[in-house]
């Protein structure tokens, strides 16, 4: 005779029942890190201490930040122009403010200043084994970091391989290093819990005045619309690149100048016909300054 077990009728009121917890999604975070940076750094130094920490492949670091994401499989995305990439994702992925964003660049969009501006990173060596480069580094007519006194240099500075100043191949799998040799360019991340510390002080000071300064200075320039056309025929219209192209000569050599002089600019005011500055009349009428403006090129 087979005994099937049952249950108690007693039992069938406090049958046992699972227990279901709420839950809710977690979204995937990067490391970030936004204390290792300073105010005023660029976007190449940000994206380059984010994919040193990550190590995202060069389509995924793109899809994260870039507007057209299929610009980095090729010659890779500009870093001197903030439309090639979108401020709100920058804004979340980095952990920082808009305006950070907005200094991280050379200029918002293309424009015929951005031929001033070096599509190779420039480099003070001391400023970049410290983590640190500025945006405003990129313009030619920056000759010397005002904190350290050191010329601004191009190429890795063990082999002299070019550095493109983009978001490419080379900084996404070689981050703050360099792809030909193998230098890396911040020692202080190859040691144990290695990290940047962001420059405080007197550097953040002369930084920030050289910002400004250099954004007074260009800003206007990259305001002004082009290519434009005639209102009646519809043609581009040549003098508006001439017009520019003057504008950029005495405003980029007046920048030099100081550069050269001085560790911490003069107040600027870049209001007055010709791009002269208030002040300094002596300079709309050098030799140096008509020399320019004829030949519109940066000797």
């Amino acid at each position: 005779m087979n005994d099937v077990a049952t249950m108690p009728s007693e039992w069938s009121a406090h049958t046992w029942q699972p227990l279901e917890l709420p839950t809710h999604i977690v979204h995937a975070r990067y490391t970030t890190r936004p204390e290792w940076s300073s105010d005023g750094e660029s976007m190449w130094m940000r994206l380059s201490k984010f994919s040193l920490l990550n190590r995202l492949p060069l389509h995924a670091l793109a899809s994260l930040v870039a507007a057209h994401t299929s610009e980095a499989s090729g010659a890779g995305v500009d870093l001197r122009r903030a439309d090639r990439f979108v401020p709100a994702r920058l804004c979340s992925v980095l952990e920082i403010a808009e305006a950070s964003v907005q200094n991280g660049f050379s200029l918002p969009s293309a424009h015929l200043a951005l031929a001033w501006a070096a599509a190779e990173l420039r480099y003070c060596p001391i400023c970049l084994e410290l983590g640190f480069h500025a945006a405003w580094f990129q313009w030619r007519f920056i000759e010397r970091c005002p904190a350290h006194g050191s010329r601004l240099r191009r190429g890795c500075h063990q082999c002299a391989a070019a550095i493109p100043y983009a978001l490419d191949s080379n900084l996404a799998r070689h981050p703050l290093s360099c792809p030909h040799c193998g230098m890396c360019w911040v020692p202080e991340l190859e040691r144990p819990a290695g990290r940047c510390v962001p420059v405080k002080g007197r550097l953040t000071r002369i930084f920030n005045r050289w910002h400004i300064h250099v954004a007074d200075a260009m800003m206007p320039v990259a305001a002004t619309p082009f290519p434009s056309r005639a209102p009646a025929t519809g043609k581009f219209v040549r003098q508006r690149a001439a017009s520019i192209e003057i504008r950029m000569a005495g405003r980029a050599r007046c920048i030099q100048m100081f550069n050269r002089l001085y560790d911490v600019p003069p107040p600027l005011l870049w209001n007055s016909p010709g791009g002269v500055m208030p002040g300094l009349p002596w300079l709309k009428h050098s030799g140096l300054f008509r020399r320019q403006t004829k030949t519109g090129k940066l000797t």
